[in-house]
């Protein structure tokens, strides 16, 4: 299979109007993982639409199929948690439990060896 830049764009649209659809009904229904709202899963939906749109012009033949994939990926039960933790990092909520984005964490410093 060797798809052209305007069939992977093709794909990709497709793929990211389904991505925002799951996303939507994920938010209405409460089944999101990790507390994230709707804005946060669209903001994540589009950013990868517009890498995955940008990454067609130049490797059509990987960014239309890993379109399929993850929707496909995102509409099991694992890969929904698999989305929000990347998003998590992504958005700088990766850091020591109850600290904000930020907001800098004292690190110990090296002492003397005993």
């Amino acid at each position: 299979m060797n798809p052209s830049p305007q069939q992977a764009r093709r794909w990709i649209l497709v793929s990211m109007v389904l991505l925002l659809i799951m996303a939507a009904y994920k938010s209405a229904s409460g089944k999101t993982v990790g507390g994230e709202g709707l804005f946060k899963r669209l903001w994540g939906v589009g950013m990868l639409g517009l890498m995955l749109s940008a990454a067609a012009d130049f490797v059509p033949t990987l960014a239309g199929p890993f379109a399929l994939l993850v929707v496909v990926g995102y509409a099991t039960s694992g890969g929904d948690a698999a989305i929000s933790n990347v998003l998590g990092k992504v958005s700088g909520q990766g850091g020591p439990q109850g600290t904000r984005p930020g907001v800098r964490v004292p690190q110990p410093h090296p002492g003397t060896n005993p």
